[in-house]
């Protein structure tokens, strides 16, 4: 069993967070290059898994709140509001930007879970995966899904490709834009 994770709960608590951040306080740079570029990689690797722990945090509390607010009696016009700014408030962000980032989460969580595992395996950055999200959006939601898990199988194609192919998948039925085709008529 590993010392940070307790059985009686999900992940580290808050203490526990705590206590790491005071141990990387003051951390000194490491001997030699090779171990500081060691150090580099693996402090990438976890901001990238915190970031992903952030996500799950952020869509956990949104939801409470939502049945938090709910029980309380909350009109359906107001429910949810001042959620985003208590997650930025407590990421030290804009109230729009807490927005985003609540939105991001949900999606990540919802829509995404490939590439959220991509984020909490330490190999895909925040960054990486809002923009990911970003390029998704204009997606239905099974499409997302779908999007998420050819990327995770390695498909290649971009933002661009892919709508292309799907295009020409909707309106000829063939599978791939390539070899297709077309006659303009000028």
């Amino acid at each position: 069993m590993n010392e940070y994770l307790p059985e009686e709960t999900c992940g580290p608590s808050a203490a526990k967070l705590a206590d790491w951040l005071g141990a990387l306080r003051g951390t000194s740079p490491a001997g030699d290059d090779a171990e500081r570029i060691d150090r580099i990689r693996w402090m990438e690797q976890v901001k990238s898994a915190l970031a992903a722990a952030q996500a799950r945090e952020a869509v956990a509390f949104t939801q409470s709140q939502l049945e938090c607010q709910k029980s309380a009696g909350v009109r359906n016009d107001d429910l949810g509001r001042g959620i985003s700014a208590q997650v930025a408030l407590a990421r030290r962000e804009s109230p729009h930007r807490g927005g985003r980032l609540v939105g991001l989460a949900n999606a990540l969580v919802g829509e995404m879970p490939q590439t959220l595992a991509a984020m909490e395996a330490g190999e895909l950055s925040e960054w990486r995966a809002t923009l990911m999200v970003r390029e998704t959006a204009c997606l239905r939601a099974e499409d997302r899904v779908a999007d998420d898990a050819r990327r995770a199988a390695g498909d290649p194609r971009t933002r661009g490709q892919l709508m292309a192919d799907t295009l020409v998948e909707r309106v000829t039925g063939l599978t791939k834009a390539s070899g297709t085709p077309v006659d303009v008529q000028l």
